[in-house]
C-alpha cells in the first residue's frame, strides 16, 4: 500500500467559503451531529491512507453541509495541511482558536498555528501563538522547542539556545530538540557543536542534516576524510527517500532496505520500508512481524500507526484498526513520540 498522491481535482472551495460566511463572524463552533461526526471519521481514514486530496474533498464537502462542526473544522485544517494550503490551514485553526472550548484546546491549536507557520516561514503569522505558548507556566517540551525555533528564525540566538537546552532537559530523548541545540551551538560557534552533533545521531540515526553538520566541521579542520564518511552516511541515509528508491519494486526496496539497516542497525526507517513494501506483497502478518522491529528502533514515527493500521484492516482486525485510527487523530498530525 505504497502512500501515491492523488491528483488535485477542482475543489467547491468558493462555495466552502460562501457558506462559512454565511454563519456569521460570531458563529461559534460547536460539537456537529452524528452525520459531521461520520464525515470526519471518513476524512481522517482518507487521509491516513494516504488520499489526501480526497480528503481535502470529502472536508470541503462536510463544511458545506456543516459549517459549524468543530470537528469537521479540525480535519478540514489537518487535510489543507497534508494537500499543501498552509494558509488554509493556518485560517481554520484561527476560527477555532476564537471559539476555543477550553485552555487545553486552545493550547493544541496555538502549537499547531505555531508550528505550522515556521515550518512555512511564516514567521510574522507565528508570533501570536508564540508569545502565548511562552506565556503559560508549564512550557511542555514541543513548546520550548517552537519557541526556540521562533527566535532563532528571528537572529536571537542565545534565547533560542537556552529554551532548547531547557526543553532537552525535560525531554533527553527528543531528537528534534537535540538537533536545535546543536544547530544554534553551531550558529554560535560554540566548541560544543560537535558532540551535539553525535548526540542528535545516536537519537535518531536519520537525522541527515546533522552527518551534513559534521562534514561542515570536518572541513573546517581539514579532516577531509571525516568530511567524506560523514557526506557518505547522509547520501545513504536519504537513499530510502529519493523517488529512484520509491520506483523500485516492493522486492527490490525490501534488499535495499535490508542493506541499509545493517549500516544502521539503530535506525527504524529501514525497517518501516521493508514493512510497507511486505504490505504491498500481501503479507500482513510479516508486515506486523517487521513493525515490531521498527519499534525497537528510533526514532518512533506517525508511519508506524499508519502501516500498524493498514496491515490489522488486512487481516481483518477491525477493532485493532480502530483503536489504532483514534491514536492517529488524537496525536493531530504531530510525530509521536515514545
Amino acid at each position: 500500500m505504497k502512500r501515491v498522491p492523488t491528483p488535485p481535482r477542482q475543489l467547491p472551495v468558493a462555495a466552502l467559503l460562501l457558506a462559512l460566511a454565511a454563519c456569521g463572524p460570531g458563529d461559534a463552533l460547536e460539537p456537529g451531529p452524528p452525520e459531521a461526526r461520520t464525515i470526519a471519521d471518513g476524512v481522517a481514514e482518507l487521509l491516513l491512507t494516504g488520499n489526501d486530496h480526497g480528503a481535502f474533498e470529502a472536508a470541503t464537502t462536510g463544511l458545506e453541509a456543516f459549517p459549524t462542526a468543530r470537528e469537521l473544522h479540525a480535519e478540514y485544517a489537518r487535510a489543507a495541511v497534508a494537500t499543501d494550503r498552509p494558509q488554509l490551514a493556518l485560517d481554520t485553526w484561527e476560527r477555532m482558536l476564537a471559539s476555543a472550548e477550553d485552555d487545553a484546546a486552545r493550547r493544541d491549536l496555538q502549537r499547531n498555528i505555531a508550528g505550522q507557520a515556521l515550518a512555512s516561514g511564516l514567521v510574522e503569522e507565528a508570533a501570536a501563538a508564540i508569545a502565548a505558548l511562552r506565556a503559560a507556566p508549564d512550557p511542555s517540551p514541543y513548546d520550548q522547542l517552537l519557541i526556540s525555533l521562533d527566535a532563532f528564525e528571528r537572529g536571537e540566538l542565545e534565547r533560542a539556545l537556552d529554551v532548547a537546552r531547557a526543553g532537552l532537559a525535560a525531554a533527553r530523548a527528543d531528537a528534534l530538540l537535540a538537533y536545535q541545540v546543536a544547530r544554534t551551538e553551531l550558529a554560535l560557534g560554540r566548541p560544543g557543536a560537535e558532540a551535539s552533533l553525535r548526540r542528535v545521531i545516536e537519537l535518531d540515526p536519520g537525522q541527515d542534516r546533522a552527518y551534513f553538520n559534521l562534514a561542515q566541521l570536518a572541513l573546517e579542520r581539514g579532516d577531509d576524510a571525516a568530511a567524506e564518511a560523514a557526506l557518505a552516511k547522509q547520501a545513504e541515509v536519504r537513499e530510502l527517500t529519493r523517488a529512484s528508491f520509491a520506483a523500485l519494486g516492493p522486492k527490490a526496496r525490501i534488499r535495499r532496505a535490508e542493506e541499509i539497516a545493517a549500516a544502521l542497525p539503530t535506525w527504524s526507517l529501514p525497517w518501516v520500508e521493508i514493512a510497507q513494501a511486505q504490505l504491498e506483497l500481501g503479507q500482513p502478518r510479516r508486515t506486523q512481524e517487521t513493525l515490531d522491529e521498527a519499534r525497537a528502533r528510533s526514532p518512533f514515527t506517525a508511519r508506524l500507526v499508519e502501516l500498524a493500521y493498514a496491515a490489522a484492516r488486512s487481516r481483518g482486525q477491525e477493532l485493532e484498526a480502530r483503536k489504532l485510527l483514534k491514536r492517529w487523530r488524537a496525536l493531530a498530525g504531530q510525530e509521536l513520540a515514545e
